[in-house]
């Protein structure tokens, strides 16, 4: 079983995941509703992946004999004005993501549960990844400009990077 310090913080972390799916797909839509069809492509699937790490750490809790306590995120507050609005969000979540595992990691290690650590070591190089490609895009987006045909580019260069 968890440490009740642990299932808090993993019970966080569930809901972290949750809100940066809602977030991406509320990122989705936007691309969608403004002509961002490769962008769109690109944020639902983000939005699925963050589900599938929110369902990862459910199922872990569960199979450590622990309490999950998801809830739903509140409504979306985000301001997305432009596709750069939209990237930077994206990187500011994965910053917040990571901030929080390496939080659940620091615990775990100080807790000494080995087990919570060689568990969490898939989300720490997961955010890594993440945190690469959302910064990277903003300095793609950033050398393709705003000017021109920038919109059809930039879209085309976020479909492209996979996610």
């Amino acid at each position: 079983m968890l440490s009740e310090n642990l299932q808090n913080l993993f019970n966080a972390q569930i809901a972290i995941e949750n809100t940066a799916s809602y977030e991406y797909l509320h990122l989705a839509i936007w691309c969608a509703s403004n002509g961002f069809d490769e962008s769109a492509k690109f944020f639902f699937k983000q939005s699925d992946e963050e589900r599938s790490h929110m369902l990862k750490l459910i199922h872990y809790t569960l199979e450590r004999e622990s309490v999950v306590k998801a809830g739903y995120p509140a409504p979306s507050t985000l301001k997305i004005e432009t596709i750069f609005d939209v990237l930077q969000t994206f990187y500011d979540n994965e910053k917040k993501v990571t901030a929080s595992v390496y939080k659940l990691v620091d615990t775990a290690t100080e807790e000494r549960d080995y087990n919570a650590v060689q568990f969490l070591q898939w989300y720490v190089q997961e955010q890594h990844e993440e945190e690469t490609l959302a910064r990277t895009l903003i300095e793609k987006a950033n050398l393709i400009g705003r000017e021109g045909s920038y919109r059809y580019f930039i879209d085309q260069m976020i479909g492209k990077s996979g996610g």
